[in-house]
C-alpha cells in the first residue's frame, strides 16, 4: 500500500513489479497554490516529502514528490509560475505524460496567464490535461463553465481543490492517472 493517512486505502502498489514510469507537471499562475499542493500530496498519498527549490516564497526551479500505483510511478514536477521562469517551464516539461493546469479559484483574473503557461507547455504536442481549481468549493458549478471558457478546454477535466486541506487531491490524482492510463479510474472503494 502507498503510504498516506488518509487515502492508504485507495492506493496499492503491486510487489516485484518493475514500475512504468510516468512525468505529470503542474503549471499555472504564480501563487495558484502549486507547491502547497505538492507538498500536501506527498504527505496524503506517500511517496518522498516534496522537494522544494523556493526563494522569498516563490517556487525559483521547482517541487517533486512521486506516487507508486498499481505498476506505475508518477513524478509530480511543479513549474515556478512567474513570467520570467518560462524557460525553467518548457524544460520541466520536455517528455511530461500529463500536465495539470492549477488555477487560483478566488482569483478569475489569473485565467488568462494559465491559459498563456498552458499553449506554452503544448506548443510541441498535445498532452492529457487536467485543470485544478484551487480555494473555491466544488458546488460553485459555473465556474467550470467560467474557466473552460477563460481557457478554451472543453474536453479537460476540472476539479476543484483545497491544496491546503488535501481536499479533492484524490479525485485529482485520478483523473490524472486516467488521463495517462486511459482507464476508468484507480479510486478504489473502500
Amino acid at each position: 500500500m502507498v503510504k498516506g493517512a488518509k487515502y492508504e486505502s485507495y492506493f496499492r502498489v503491486t510487489e516485484g513489479v518493475a514500475l512504468k514510469q510516468f512525468k505529470v507537471v503542474v503549471a499555472g499562475p504564480r501563487a495558484s497554490g502549486k507547491t502547497e499542493m505538492i507538498s500536501r500530496f506527498a504527505e496524503l498519498f506517500g511517496g518522498i516529502e516534496s522537494i522544494r527549490m523556493e526563494s522569498n516564497g516563490s517556487t525559483v526551479c521547482m517541487d517533486y514528490t512521486y506516487c507508486d500505483v498499481e505498476d506505475s510511478r508518477f513524478h509530480i514536477y511543479g513549474t515556478p509560475g512567474s513570467d520570467h521562469f518560462s524557460a525553467v517551464r518548457k524544460s520541466l516539461a520536455k517528455g511530461m505524460d500529463a500536465l495539470i493546469i492549477m488555477v487560483d479559484g478566488s482569483d478569475p483574473e489569473s485565467f488568462s496567464k494559465a491559459r498563456e503557461i498552458y499553449e506554452e507547455l503544448n506548443e510541441d504536442r498535445e498532452v492529457p490535461t487536467i485543470v485544478a481549481v484551487n480555494k473555491r468549493s466544488s458546488e460553485e458549478n459555473s465556474l467550470t463553465s467560467e474557466i473552460s471558457n477563460v481557457l478554451r478546454v472543453s474536453y479537460e477535466p476540472v476539479v476543484s481543490i483545497d491544496a491546503k486541506s488535501g481536499e479533492g487531491l484524490d479525485v485529482l490524482f485520478s483523473e490524472t492517472a486516467k488521463a495517462v492510463w486511459g482507464s476508468q479510474s484507480i479510486v478504489r472503494d473502500t
